[in-house]
């Protein structure tokens, strides 16, 4: 008989693929289950969001529409989503949800080359159920991008970096990536921090003069040609430029009040708050192990990685503590030091046992208790948190699914729905979309259609006419008689 060693053990020869499952199956349940029951709605930013993705003109591309340049790759992506499927609540998140997926596979494929496999599963474990990912994923806004963009660029520029074979791929890929995120406020930081690198970091600069002098000027051109609407749109209107850097439309030195504000985004765990954003962003784990990781990047700081992520949060840094929507933009840079800080904790503790396997896992333990604790409390935090906060309520509704009962209940019949003025171009969009003759009519106004239905909006103004035939009610908002019925 053999002898029996820790590496005999099922669980300890299968432990990759075990973390592996355990990514896609915490990827695919919070993806739909946040998507579709927490907080289970969208919100009036979604509402804007297709509104302004709907009504991009093809002009854009040409730079003669600037007031819809910001974001637009998202914003044809979700147009395209709209037009395919119609305005519901699956077409409306859709691009975030494969934006989300995307952001999943290049963080585990970034911190797979920057970590070993171990510190990348239990990182990328942690980056899927923190709450600044889940608040973002549910969202069918471009907010995912601040995610995907920094994920897709990091994550090709390592791989343009470890690789020979196809490393005109990744510098293709690298580029797009680096283009496409222009159009994002504060995404230009990670650019000038790459950049800021390759020119001082000696190991960087060595890998930028290994490539090819035709394809660095390719790529150049490309990602010139990329942006070239971006830039025709800066010229027309240059507060573009101001917004993609993060500085405010009434740009004004922050006060004390203000710094202490947005401070209180990642550190204020004695007053947490939910609603459109949780506060603070990261768990207080996370943040722990953010600092371990940040004490551990300082004491490597020679390191091309080091130098990217310093530079990265100088950059940012006027941003934190003066623009709300920068915190949004911290989530990568925040878990990469995360898994510096795991990775210098495991790290240590197999210095002290260099030979012992036994100690080795049984040292990394209270590792795992703080891992399934951070899992645990991070869904936990999010799910009530948007269930029970009134000011989630408010937030997020299920007035587009209660409509569309009403309508297909009622599709043969003229229709007239009765909305706020705020909400009316959302609602024309929706009425646009919806396959259902007679068209279904948006108003603002009260005018009963001749034998047909009439709905009107709980937000709207107008003097209802009598007892209705029917209320429709919801149990996740505030108010919950959302919708009043005539016929």
């Amino acid at each position: 008989m053999g002898k029996l060693g820790i590496s005999n053990f099922i669980l300890y020869r299968w432990r990759y693929y075990l973390g592996f499952a355990a990514i896609g199956l915490l990827l695919a349940a919070t993806v739909l289950i946040v998507t579709f029951l927490s907080p289970g709605g969208i919100s009036r930013a979604e509402m804007d969001s297709v509104v302004a993705s709907t009504f991009t003109p093809p002009q854009t591309l040409l730079g003669q529409s600037p007031d819809h340049i910001l974001h637009l790759p998202y914003r044809l992506f979700q147009k395209l989503s709209l037009a395919a499927l119609d305005v519901n609540l699956f077409a409306i998140k859709l691009p975030s949800m494969v934006l989300a997926t995307g952001s999943v596979l290049a963080l585990y494929g970034l911190l797979r080359l920057w970590f070993r496999r171990n510190v990348a599963i239990i990182s990328s474990i942690i980056a899927v159920v923190t709450g600044q990912f889940l608040m973002l994923i549910q969202l069918g806004t471009p907010a995912v991008g601040y995610i995907f963009w920094n994920a897709a660029i990091l994550y090709s520029v390592s791989m343009l970096v470890r690789t020979e074979k196809y490393r005109i791929v990744w510098l293709f890929a690298a580029t797009t990536f680096a283009a496409l995120s222009m159009y994002s406020p504060l995404q230009i930081y990670i650019v000038v921090a790459l950049l800021a690198t390759c020119a001082v970091h000696p190991h960087a600069r060595f890998v930028v003069l290994q490539i090819k002098n035709w394809a660095l000027t390719a790529c150049a051109v490309w990602f010139i040609l990329l942006v070239t609407p971006l830039i025709l749109s800066i010229v027309q209107q240059p507060s573009i430029a101001a917004t993609l850097l993060g500085i405010p439309a009434q740009f004004s030195w922050p006060s004390l009040h203000i710094v202490r504000q947005q401070l209180l985004q990642y550190v204020g765990f004695s007053s947490p708050s939910s609603g459109t954003r949780i506060s603070p962003a990261y768990g207080l784990g996370v943040v722990a192990l953010a600092l371990v990781g940040l004490y551990h990047l300082l004491t490597a700081k020679y390191t091309a990685k080091s130098y990217i992520l310093t530079i990265w949060f100088l950059l940012l840094l006027p941003s934190i503590v003066s623009n709300p929507d920068a915190v949004m933009v911290t989530f990568v840079p925040v878990l990469l030091l995360v898994a510096y800080g795991i990775d210098y904790i495991i790290r240590s503790w197999y210095r002290l046992f260099p030979t012992n396997p036994y100690a080795r896992v049984f040292g990394l333990i209270p590792l795992s208790v703080l891992v399934f604790g951070l899992i645990f409390s991070g869904v936990e935090r999010f799910v009530y948190g948007y269930h029970y906060d009134p000011r989630s309520s408010g937030a997020f509704s299920n007035d587009l699914q209660l409509l569309d009962s009403v309508v297909d209940a009622n599709k043969n019949k003229p229709i007239l729905v009765v909305v706020p003025e705020s909400m009316r171009e959302f609602y024309t969009v929706y009425s646009d979309r919806k396959p259902v003759t007679p068209r279904v009519q948006i108003a603002s106004a009260l005018n009963p259609l001749p034998g047909g239905v009439t709905i009107v909006h709980h937000d709207s103004q107008v003097t209802r006419p009598g007892v209705p035939s029917q209320i429709l009610v919801s149990r996740v908002t505030n108010n919950a008689d959302r919708f009043y019925l005539y016929k």
